[in-house]
């Protein structure tokens, strides 16, 4: 068998975004071979070359072969683009995994968190659709799921504190960008959002509905609904733009159908996959954005029974880099659950 044939042969259009290059980053941790990955450009700007563990990776464009032979085929865009060419790769017999929220309100297709839901993959017929959660679903969701399956969830309300990351790329060299303004005195200047993100927090920029929600928070809702497969779960979120580069904080208050303990909601939350416990209350340490930021692990802490329900409310804070568990990286674990035995590194 030789190196080539263990690995599935990999599509990745997006590659120069900030998703794009998490997962670059992600595959060559995984020592993906070149000659298995092709990328795929869909604006004329991210044609080119890309550097990939020493190789030059041409960039190609997004046109009706660029799927030809391909196995997977991660779509790092935005959800107009996936929903014009993801039924184009799996014509094409790609099995897609889209980051975008294309799909995501779909019943045709899969929405997974794969340490949440994993088990819907199992009737999964390839080729076909596969579409990871919203970043800040997912962070708050591998938080909480075990509490949900152990006591139930009744309400759950969460305040979000989100990375610039989650604005793309041209956001995140912006903030860059604004630090260095200040540093030398010059006029700060503000183009790739509606606010300043230096030194500044402000409400989510996605467009917001008649009943004064965004859609950052409708998306929050509705994953989380359909995620945990429970229908009447009560969900409210505020969402806020932080001028931090990539780690997602999200305070979290849920009422429960059952009385649990704080600490034994720790206990559960702390073995649940993919998560830390960080919750010293002596030294006040807690999940942070700067501990978080580069890491595949969510961080879990502050643990609290509510002063008014008691037993009945637990309170908590969740925070995880927004490019890996929140995107990237869940797009790779959910390819890695797909994958033959004979393809697996």
């Amino acid at each position: 068998m030789t190196q080539r044939s263990r690995y599935p042969r990999i599509a990745l259009v997006g590659p120069r975004g900030a998703v794009g290059s998490e997962y670059l980053a992600l595959l060559a941790e995984r020592k993906v071979p070149a000659e298995n990955l092709r990328l795929v450009g869909h604006t004329d700007p991210e044609n080119g070359w890309v550097d990939y563990r020493g190789h030059s990776l041409e960039v190609r464009t997004l046109d009706a072969h660029a799927f030809d032979g391909i196995e997977f085929a991660f779509f790092a865009t935005d959800r107009n683009l996936s929903r014009a060419w993801c039924p184009v790769a799996v014509d094409a017999g790609a099995t897609v995994i889209d980051n975008s929220s294309a799909f995501r309100s779909s019943a045709a297709v899969p929405l997974v968190v794969p340490q949440v839901n994993p088990e819907i993959l199992s009737d999964f017929e390839r080729p076909g659709i596969v579409s990871v959660a919203n970043c800040t679903t997912i962070i708050t969701l591998m938080a909480v799921a075990v509490i949900h399956r152990a006591v139930g969830i009744s309400r759950m309300q969460l305040t979000t504190y989100q990375a610039i990351s989650g604005a793309g790329r041209a956001a995140l060299r912006e903030l860059h960008s604004q630090a260095r303004e200040h540093v030398a005195g010059q006029p700060i200047r503000t183009e790739a959002l509606p606010s300043q993100s230096l030194f500044n927090v402000f409400s989510h920029e996605s467009k917001i509905d008649e009943s004064g929600f965004n859609d950052e928070e409708r998306k929050i809702r509705g994953e989380s609904r359909r995620i945990l497969g429970d229908d009447r779960l009560e969900v409210s979120a505020t969402c806020m733009r932080v001028g931090v580069p990539r780690a997602h904080l999200v305070a979290i208050n849920l009422e429960l159908c059952e009385d649990l303990d704080a600490d034994a909601a720790a206990r559960l939350v702390e073995a649940a996959p993919g998560v830390r416990l960080v919750d010293d209350r002596r030294s006040n340490r807690f999940p942070e954005p700067l501990e978080a930021s580069g890491t595949d692990e969510v961080l879990v802490g502050r643990f609290r029974n509510d002063p008014d329900r008691g037993r009945r409310g637990v309170l908590l804070l969740a925070c995880g880099d927004q490019l890996r568990p929140g995107a990237a990286l869940s797009g790779i674990q959910l390819m890695e659950q797909l994958v033959t035995p004979a393809q697996k590194p």
